[in-house]
């Protein structure tokens, strides 16, 4: 993140400012993805070197990951994320969030600024400027997240970190989670690492078990 942010300041200060015409635009798109997703990779490196090998972790692959967490693909070479540390589920899922938010950015630089006056019936007001529709934009989808995080919080049946992490993967679309395998228990989701405190539950009520 912090190399990103050292590109994006560097670009901002030294980089020619000007409108971008369809190419221009079409080549950041293209761009801005492959850089962040080399960037990413190299946290999937790092965990190798820990020996955390839960996946045949190569150059290929660290990219693989990454990129498929910053396009919200949802593709893994993990077969073992719930053996993964929290703070790296965490990362995971946060790339996906990441990309819900760049993704907003990108289409906006297709959209012209004039369009923008036919959401003021959808948002209030008179006519946004650039700025304005974007923060409106990421203010929705980060109160989205907070309350989502919150309700799922409220289930008590998910760490905070496991919730949050859900969260990003469920709001963008991608599926990172930090468990493989949920199960289905009753009315309710949890996960796999539950199933035994939860089948002591099943066992006099009777309650239906569904793999996935």
């Amino acid at each position: 993140m912090a190399g990103l942010s050292f590109t994006g300041f560097f670009l901002m200060a030294y980089g020619e400012k000007g409108q971008m015409n369809l190419r221009q635009a079409s080549i950041f798109i293209v761009t801005s993805f492959v850089v962040m997703s080399l960037f990413g990779s190299l946290p999937y490196i790092y965990l190798t070197r820990l020996g955390r090998t839960l996946m045949a972790i190569c150059s290929v692959n660290s990219l693989f990951e990454s990129a498929s967490g910053f396009t919200t693909t949802g593709l893994s070479m993990i077969t073992q994320p719930e053996n993964l540390p929290q703070s790296f589920n965490f990362y995971r899922a946060y790339t996906q969030w990441v990309d819900g938010l760049s993704f907003i950015y990108l289409v906006m630089i297709f959209f012209p600024e004039e369009k923008l006056s036919a959401w003021k019936s959808v948002l209030g007001g008179g006519m946004l400027q650039f700025k304005e529709f974007l923060v409106t934009l990421v203010c929705i989808f980060s109160v989205y997240t907070v309350v989502l995080v919150f309700l799922l919080l409220l289930t008590g049946q998910i760490a905070d970190i496991y919730a949050v992490s859900a969260v990003f993967a469920t709001i963008t679309g991608g599926g990172f989670f930090a468990y493989l395998r949920f199960y289905f228990a009753g009315q309710h989701w949890f996960p796999r690492s539950h199933q035994r405190r939860h089948d002591t539950l099943r066992a006099p009520l009777r309650l239906p078990l569904l793999h996935l």
